[in-house]
């Protein structure tokens, strides 16, 4: 959607300035921008990408399956997953990782939404027979599906609340350490004891002036060490 907008917007807009685009998302809007970010350059090759801004940005799912396939509480989200990635890739067989119990509900997640898959899946034993990172064909299509294995086509900035427990500080920590080892700017802002969007407030005001810092060309600040 961030650069699908922005290609509209650039062809009704003939001017070198309608052709910039700065992005920002938060939680799952924040996965999307750092989606966008990494394939403006192919998706969008006649857009300039200026900087990205996350806000708590929801996990990819290579580094979320590790704390969420050991307890019942995630395991509308583990079914959603697998049914998921069965729609976009056929030949995966969700029977390769739910268990015999979990696939006979599966159906589930075409009829509620994911609040709704959770709340009806919550007190079920465990949905996952066998960890999908374990299946190297899964996860070859899982490292496809998550951000932070690509270039982040601009500079970054990625705000996080320390107190999060909707996006864990650990997860976004994890991205954040990848992006800086592959050699990505990024200026990472923790916000003590903010929980889920309560970030977002505090650092409003450095958001816009990051931004306004990216339309003028000055250097991006890097606290990657």
């Amino acid at each position: 959607m961030h650069l699908a907008w922005a290609r509209a917007r650039g062809e009704v807009c003939s001017a070198a300035a309608a052709r910039k685009v700065l992005v920002f998302g938060h939680s799952q809007g924040g996965h999307a921008a750092l989606f966008a970010g990494e394939l403006a350059a192919s998706y969008a090759p006649e857009l300039r990408l200026l900087g990205v801004a996350a806000g708590a940005p929801g996990p990819d799912v290579e580094h979320t399956l590790p704390f969420v396939t050991s307890a019942s509480v995630f395991n509308g989200f583990n079914v959603a997953f697998v049914e998921g990635f069965h729609a976009a890739y056929p030949q995966f067989d969700p029977a390769a990782v739910l268990t015999p119990e979990a696939r006979a509900q599966a159906s589930i997640v075409d009829q509620k939404c994911l609040g709704g898959v959770a709340a009806a899946l919550s007190s079920s034993p465990l949905v996952l027979a066998h960890n999908p990172l374990d299946i190297p064909a899964l996860k070859a299509i899982v490292v496809a599906n998550s951000y932070g294995n690509r270039p982040a086509g601009a500079p970054l900035l990625v705000v996080q609340g320390t107190a999060d427990t909707g996006v864990p500080k650990f997860v976004t920590d994890a991205f954040v350490k990848k992006a800086c080892a592959a050699g990505d700017t990024v200026d990472y802002v923790l916000v003590p004891g903010a929980n889920h969007g309560g970030e977002l407030p505090a650092v409003a005001d450095g958001i816009a002036a990051w931004f306004a810092d990216r339309v003028s060309g000055a250097a991006a600040t890097n606290t990657c060490t």
